[in-house]
C-alpha cells in the first residue's frame, strides 16, 4: 500500500525537468562584440548589447534570476561542459560543439532552424590596392591565399579545406595591421567587427563567404533538468531582433557603428 502511495505521489510530481529554474547562469565572452554585447563592466550601461537585453527580457518574462559571467570563449565552453554555467550564446551549429552545448532539435535529431536567434555572414576583405579572385560562391577561388580570421570561427576549417592558408588572431586590430603590412592577402570576418575600418584602406567583397545561423545554447546538465524551460527560451529567441521586444531594444543600436565609449 505504501509503495502504491509513493508511486502515485511521484506521478503527480511529474518529471524533475518540469520545474522551472530559479536562476540562469549565462556565460558571455570577455570582450565587446557589437551589437551583441558590450565590454565587461558595461552590462548595466545604456548599450549593454542586444544579447544582454535578450537575457534580461527572458529573466523578467519567466521570473528567473540572471547571473551574467564574462569569460574567454574557451573558458565559457569548459564551464558549459562541466555544468558550472547554464547557457552560452550565441553560436552557430557544429557537430563538435555538441560535446558541451545543447541546440534546439527536431524529432529527427537535426537542428531546428526555426529557432534561429539571428543570421550573420562571414565576408571577405582585402586592401584597396589588391583584388582577390572571390567569385561570390566558390571558396576554391581563394586557394593559396593567406587569410586572417578570428579564433574559433567556423569558416576557418572550410577555408583550409578549400586550400587557403588561414592564420587566426585574437585581435581584429592585429590582423588588420598584418593585412596593411602585406603579410596577409585577405581577412574573413563578420561585418560588424571590421566595417568601421572600410574608410581606412579596406575593400569589402560582395557575397558572403558563408551565412551562419546562430542559436542560444544550454549546458547538458541544465537542459536535462529544465527541458520545458529551455524550449520556452528557444521560442522566445526566434529572430529576436525582429520581434516586438527585440525591435524596441535595437532602436538605440541602429544609429551606431559600434558601442560608444563610456
Amino acid at each position: 500500500m505504501r509503495i502504491m502511495l509513493l508511486l502515485s505521489l511521484l506521478t503527480l510530481a511529474g518529471p524533475a525537468h518540469a520545474a522551472a529554474p530559479t536562476e540562469i547562469r549565462f556565460c558571455l565572452e570577455d570582450k565587446a562584440i557589437y551589437p551583441l554585447y558590450n565590454k565587461p563592466g558595461l552590462e548595466d550601461s545604456k548599450y549593454p548589447g542586444i544579447l544582454v537585453e535578450f537575457a534580461r527580457h527572458v529573466s523578467r518574462k519567466h521570473g528567473v534570476k540572471l547571473n551574467l559571467m564574462r569569460r574567454p570563449p574557451t573558458a565559457c565552453r569548459v564551464l558549459m561542459k562541466a555544468g558550472s554555467v547554464d547557457a552560452y550564446g550565441i553560436v552557430s551549429y557544429r557537430t563538435d560543439r555538441e560535446d558541451w552545448a545543447v541546440y534546439p532539435k527536431l524529432p529527427d535529431g537535426t537542428v531546428d532552424t526555426r529557432t534561429i536567434f539571428k543570421q550573420s555572414g562571414y565576408f571577405l576583405y582585402s586592401r584597396q590596392d589588391k583584388v582577390l579572385p572571390w567569385d561570390g560562391t566558390n571558396l576554391g577561388t581563394l586557394k593559396g591565399l593567406r587569410i586572417g580570421s578570428s579564433e574559433g570561427y567556423s569558416i576557418n576549417e572550410e577555408l583550409k579545406a578549400a586550400g587557403a592558408s588561414v592564420e587566426t588572431f585574437k585581435s581584429v586590430d592585429a590582423m588588420y595591421t598584418r593585412l596593411m603590412e602585406k603579410q596577409l592577402d585577405g581577412l574573413a570576418l563578420h561585418s560588424n567587427r571590421i566595417n568601421k575600418k572600410l574608410n581606412m584602406g579596406l575593400r569589402k567583397y560582395e557575397g558572403p563567404l558563408k551565412m551562419n545561423d546562430y542559436y542560444f545554447t544550454f549546458s547538458k546538465a541544465f537542459y536535462e533538468n529544465h527541458k520545458e524551460f529551455c524550449e520556452k527560451i528557444w521560442k522566445d529567441s526566434v529572430m529576436f531582433e525582429e520581434s516586438a521586444e527585440g525591435k524596441k531594444a535595437m532602436t538605440g543600436y541602429e544609429s551606431l557603428d559600434d558601442f560608444p565609449r563610456e
